[in-house]
């Protein structure tokens, strides 16, 4: 470090050679995997947004009902 004159020297092997071919065989695999999947993704997102709304939605119904109907403490209403 002193001369200022050092070099990184970098020698790859046949290991790498061979893990780079696979990768780019791989890699226009992989980016059609992923463009055809995304209709379902989306179909899959909107499924899942609608359902938990609706899940949290009739769970607030169910708890003011039998907190106002049943006349129970909020405690109770909330455990049935």
């Amino acid at each position: 470090m002193a001369s200022g004159k050092e070099m990184l020297v970098w020698r790859s092997g046949s290991l790498f050679a061979a893990t780079t071919l696979i990768a780019l065989l791989l890699l226009p695999v992989s980016l059609e995997a992923q463009e055809t999947r995304q209709p379902l993704q989306r179909m899959i997102d909107k499924f899942s947004t609608r359902y938990s709304v609706t899940v949290m939605v009739v769970a607030l119904l169910s708890f003011a009902g039998f907190k106002l109907i049943g006349q129970l403490p909020w405690t109770d209403s909330a455990y049935r």
